[in-house]
């Protein structure tokens, strides 16, 4: 584990001063890979998160204190998939030749993944795959492992350490899973519209299947008509169910939602897009308790 001292702004001292003498810095780049670090890390680890809760993943807009942040850190914890795009440029500006980076997506099951080639006419498609792996309990327990993974790499001192938290770890997220299952019966089956195909992962925990997004693809805004078009669609298949990222706007799916009497629900994707939701365990059972009262 590399222990250099580097001169920093003083924005950052702080927080230096806060990390316990040896630990491992990891850097996240979203709030839930940052939270399974801390459990794991614990009291040997100081994390930092890139991304907040609020805002949208796909594009962060990276500042100084996030290149001296990667430049001190010993390790790097990304999603990949071309979600986290900013993370690349971001590393490189750092020159830190001692990190240690782990694509946490690495073992995964990914959804969408798209045949053919993939071009700017689809619009901002994944050639990986759907991204949004963390909303489904299975890929949280390989994300704690490839974290782990990280751990151990950085700090082999004490790999017993954090191979108890994560054991630890995985088993809360294991029966916190087997719990949610359960109350998820009710809304097995049902259909659902997104704005964005944001909810794949927690669908396919839910049992619930996809109509349609409010974007025609993609990261392409909806023209004109295409809330009409939506409408039809869930009055015909007779959707209840309307979920909205926080991070985008609202309006076509409210409006949605008073033409058919369709559930409005904004859920957040990350931990903290909404209060009530810190961490990763809360997140998912905000999700799951909305999406169940939503159905009754």
């Amino acid at each position: 584990m590399r222990r250099a001292l580097l001169l920093v702004p003083a924005l950052w001292i702080g927080a230096l001063l806060a990390a316990p003498a040896g630990a491992v810095k990891a850097v996240a780049t979203l709030p839930d890979l940052a939270y399974f670090a801390k459990v794991i890390g614990g009291q040997k680890a100081a994390v930092t998160t890139l991304c907040p809760g609020t805002v949208n993943p796909h594009f962060l807009e990276t500042k100084p204190s996030h290149v001296t942040s990667v430049s001190q850190a010993d390790l790097f914890l990304e999603v990949g998939l071309a979600l986290d795009l900013w993370a690349a440029p971001l590393r490189r500006a750092a020159n830190n030749k001692h990190l240690i980076v782990v694509t946490c997506s690495k073992g995964c099951t990914i959804l969408e993944k798209p045949t053919g080639i993939v071009d700017p006419s689809q619009g901002h498609m994944h050639p990986q795959g759907n991204p949004h792996i963390w909303l489904h309990p299975r890929n949280a327990m390989l994300i704690v492992s490839n974290i782990l993974g990280g751990y151990k790499a950085a700090d082999p001192a004490n790999v017993a350490y954090f191979t108890a938290n994560a054991k630890a770890l995985l088993e809360k997220i294991q029966t916190s899973s087997s719990a949610w299952r359960t109350k998820l019966a009710k809304v097995n089956g049902q259909g659902y519209v997104s704005y964005h195909p944001s909810f794949e992962y927690l669908a396919d925990y839910a049992g619930l299947h996809r109509v349609a997004t409010i974007e025609p693809k993609p990261g392409v805004p909806p023209p004109s008509g295409r809330v009409a078009q939506v409408i039809q669609l869930v009055k015909a298949q007779k959707v209840k169910l309307l979920l909205q990222e926080p991070y985008y706007p609202g309006g076509a799916a409210q409006s949605v939602a008073q033409a058919t009497g369709a559930k409005y629900l904004v859920l957040p994707t990350l931990s903290g897009g909404v209060p009530g939701t810190e961490d990763w365990l809360k997140l998912m059972q905000y999700n799951v308790d909305k999406l169940c009262a939503a159905i009754g």
